[in-house]
């Protein structure tokens, strides 16, 4: 693999998320890897809205206009992509949810999503918390789905304040 790209679902810029993807992009470019990082923070990604536009006009990506449009090619060009997010109530932020669902298009593409790879960076208070990131990405079927670095146990930070 050597075009990975981090996602940070995290709306906090610097947080511990966007920290401890910046240290998993280090790692892969030492093993060779060319890297990206996109984040949430700070930019405008609106829930999709089930107007089929990008089923019925597969050379679009989205009939709406927000930061999705800098995500598409990123999310073509990688051939893993990992998936960072606090855990807000359980599960993976509003944001990142809606990264997903707006990713619609690229599921039909022919080399699209399925043919990524995929791991989640997943950080809450207490192990296991990743469940619900892990779980989407296999459900969606990536092609090596589900790996996750999840945070330690309650009140650790891992020094990343």
């Amino acid at each position: 693999m050597n075009h990975i790209l981090g996602l940070v679902g995290s709306p906090r810029k610097g947080g511990n998320t966007e920290q401890l993807m910046e240290r998993v992009l280090a790692a892969a470019r030492e093993a060779g890897a060319e890297t990206k990082l996109f984040t949430v923070a700070g930019r405008t990604i609106a829930p999709c809205t089930a107007c089929d536009a990008c089923l019925n006009n597969p050379d679009e990506f989205c009939a709406i206009e927000d930061a999705m449009a800098e995500l598409y090619p990123l999310m073509e060009w990688a051939d893993a992509i990992v998936f960072g997010s606090p855990v807000y109530m359980g599960t993976m932020t509003a944001q990142l949810k809606a990264v997903f669902d707006r990713s619609r298009p690229l599921w039909r593409k022919p080399g699209g999503l399925l043919q990524k790879a995929a791991a989640a960076v997943v950080v809450g208070e207490g192990q296991g918390r990743g469940h619900d990131v892990r779980h989407r990405l296999s459900f969606r079927g990536y092609k090596k789905p589900a790996q996750s670095l999840d945070s330690g146990p309650p009140g650790e930070t891992m020094g990343l304040e």
